[in-house]
């Protein structure tokens, strides 16, 4: 793609810094010799300008026969070109202002197709870090929760278990909330505010006016 962009800048400047040196002219006479053909301008008053400089000649005999097998070019703005090419086989003359227009236009959607990208990777990036952190927060939690859970399971021996702690039931919760939080954001969903709610409500309820304890 940056090779296009070069090739492109690249006969853009060319055509500005050669404007006197004869593009149309060149083009004029290669379309005087030809009966039929399209010929692209920048605009309808371009188009007119060159139908003019070509088709309009002294009324002799010789430029009525021209001027009758002239009739079959077509003079086009750059602006009906897609519309109006389908199911035509002429020659093509395409003049350099119009050409200049296709320059600059395909290089400035280029450009943007490249940000686009360059935005959408920047955005992959944050959404990969953020899950890699909410899955290293999920991680700790499961296993303080194991090694809590273990000595209720293993011992057998002692009465049966009893109320689970609210600490424990809301490390439980933490991590519902937080494996919700990574898929949303995995599939690109916005994450629900009453599940930052009621994430934020959890931790201040273990935290004094001071610090937070820590191992939630």
């Amino acid at each position: 793609m940056k090779n296009i962009k070069n090739i492109l800048e690249t006969l853009d400047i060319y055509y500005t810094t050669t404007r006197q040196v004869g593009h149309s002219t060149a083009m004029i006479e290669g379309i005087k010799n030809t009966d039929k053909c399209i010929v692209i301008s920048h605009n309808m008053d371009m188009g007119n300008m060159l139908k003019e400089l070509i088709d309009v000649t002294p009324r002799t005999v010789t430029s009525l026969i021209n001027k009758h097998l002239h009739t079959d070019r077509s003079y086009l703005p750059l602006t009906v070109l897609s519309t109006h090419l389908k199911g035509t086989k002429k020659p093509l003359f395409i003049d350099n202002a119009a050409l200049q227009e296709i320059f600059q236009q395909a290089h400035t959607r280029i450009t943007e197709l490249e940000n686009i990208i360059e935005n959408a990777k920047k955005e992959d990036l944050k959404i990969e870090e953020f899950n890699k952190e909410i899955s290293e927060i999920l991680y700790k939690v499961k296993e303080t929760n194991k090694a809590i859970e273990e000595p209720y399971i293993t011992n057998c021996q002692k009465p049966p278990l009893g109320l689970r702690p609210r600490k424990i039931s809301d490390q439980a919760r933490i991590v519902e909330i937080c494996e919700a939080i990574a898929r949303y954001a995995k599939s690109g969903l916005d994450i629900p505010t009453e599940w930052i709610d009621e994430l934020n409500d959890i931790t201040e309820y273990y935290c004094d006016s001071d610090d937070c304890v820590e191992d939630i």
